[in-house]
């Protein structure tokens, strides 16, 4: 039996599946399953084997990978929601000033100003 430790889940079932050995189980290993390596080894590493690293592997055998499983996801929210930006104000527009009218061209009658509405702003 090759020595598996720290291959991937995956990388290790390459290299059984290369020898010849198809019969694999994968036995997922948590922190309370193995606490003194847990943290050694990386989610999904192979932390250990059986048989174990140099025995023999007599023709169909179930290989048995100890694989680190990955860290347990804490129930319920763990961010608060984003909350969605407000809506872009316009900038308020000036409201429109009455302007003085430039004075009549000579022998032209005076241009009595004009009120534009303004419409309410919502």
């Amino acid at each position: 039996m090759p020595d598996l430790r720290r291959f991937g889940e995956n990388q290790a079932k390459e290299k059984l599946a290369e020898l010849g050995i198809t019969s694999v189980y994968v036995d997922y290993q948590t922190r309370e399953r193995a606490p003194d390596v847990y943290d050694s080894y990386a989610p999904y590493a192979v932390i250990s084997t059986l048989p174990a690293p140099g025995e023999w592997v007599p023709p169909g055998t179930t290989v048995v990978l100890g694989v680190r499983a990955p860290d347990a996801v804490p129930e319920g929210p763990t961010a608060q929601p984003e909350q969605p930006a407000p809506p872009e104000q316009q900038p308020a527009q000036p409201s429109p000033q009455p302007t003085s009218a430039p004075p009549p061209a000579e022998g032209q009658p005076p241009v009595p100003p004009i009120e534009i509405p303004t419409p309410p702003v919502p």
